[in-house]
């Protein structure tokens, strides 16, 4: 089980400034954290796991410590943990914050793979004896994880490196830009990956247009959703056209939010075309979205 749990509000709104966290934020970490789980580990060790993921919007930091990452070894090797929980913020962005969530996920699938070993051991230092973490990587010698520093442990630099590869895939993927990712198989020292089920990533209809104000559409870092400079000219030349009838208010139903939203239809249009340049709705999507204003306008009462 992987589940992603907002952090409960303190105050009456939709956002971010008192360490509640938006539906569009949520369900774009949502989608993200399955694409990601996808990618990386099989349904049934999905199923072996539980993995819970507190998403906040205040400026907290809470990975998955190495306490929770160790196993166990025993008479069949090494038994790996089932349980991990972190605490990731939308504060620094949501591209920081899926960043996050994907270097995490992709510790755990070392763990799961045996390709990363993480046990206590005892240890005597000046005479007194305790208890630390050792950490194998691929089979190669044990070593104490505090006598390495961060930067050169092998297994963190592999989890960056994919983490970045991942959210670069999902991004492109949610927004329509690629069909298809590459799998590749698990060998020496390169991770397994597979090709993704395209209907456990497909972004909520609220996610896609009817974000809230404060949603991961105005919010998510420009160099995250931005189109490659090769295509920004054909996307700005797809904008969609307005809506074909005089200015208007709408009513937007918004599910996940409970409420409805008002827009008018200069503010709907610019909406609409920001999320179609930085590549967040398919145009297919833009322009259904303004067929269905102008039809709830011409049949208002």
């Amino acid at each position: 089980m992987i589940e992603v749990i907002p952090a409960p509000q303190t105050k009456q709104g939709n956002s971010g400034s008192d360490g509640g966290t938006s539906a569009g934020k949520v369900e774009l970490l949502v989608a993200a954290t399955d694409f990601f789980a996808n990618r990386l580990l099989t349904r049934e060790q999905q199923r072996q796991l539980t993995f819970l993921i507190e998403f906040t919007a205040y400026p907290v930091r809470g990975p998955i410590n190495l306490e929770m990452m160790a196993g166990k070894l025993g008479l069949f090797g090494f038994r790996p943990p089932r349980l991990f929980e972190m605490t990731v913020s939308s504060a620094a962005g949501m591209r920081v914050a899926l960043e996050a969530v994907a270097v995490e996920m992709v510790y755990i699938t070392q763990l799961m793979s045996r390709r990363l070993q993480i046990f206590p051991k005892k240890r005597k230092i000046d005479g007194q004896r305790e208890i630390a973490l050792k950490s194998r990587w691929l089979g190669r010698r044990a070593v104490f994880i505090d006598t390495v520093p961060k930067a050169e442990r092998a297994w963190v630099a592999e989890a960056e490196m994919i983490a970045q590869q991942l959210v670069g895939e999902f991004l492109a993927w949610s927004s329509g830009r690629i069909q298809t990712v590459p799998r590749q198989r698990p060998k020496g020292n390169k991770i397994g990956l597979y090709r993704v089920r395209p209907t456990r990533i497909v972004m909520p209809a609220s996610s896609q247009v009817w974000v809230d104000q404060q949603g991961w559409g105005d919010q998510i870092d420009d160099a995250a959703w931005s189109p490659a400079a090769d295509d920004a000219p054909a996307l700005r030349a797809s904008r969609v056209d307005p809506p074909q009838t005089p200015e208007f208010v709408i009513f937007v139903d918004v599910p996940a939010l409970g409420m409805a939203r008002r827009l008018n239809s200069g503010a709907f249009h610019g909406k609409l075309n920001d999320l179609l340049e930085r590549g967040l709705i398919a145009r297919d999507s833009a322009r259904a979205a303004v067929r269905l204003a102008d039809d709830r306008y011409r049949r208002k009462p």
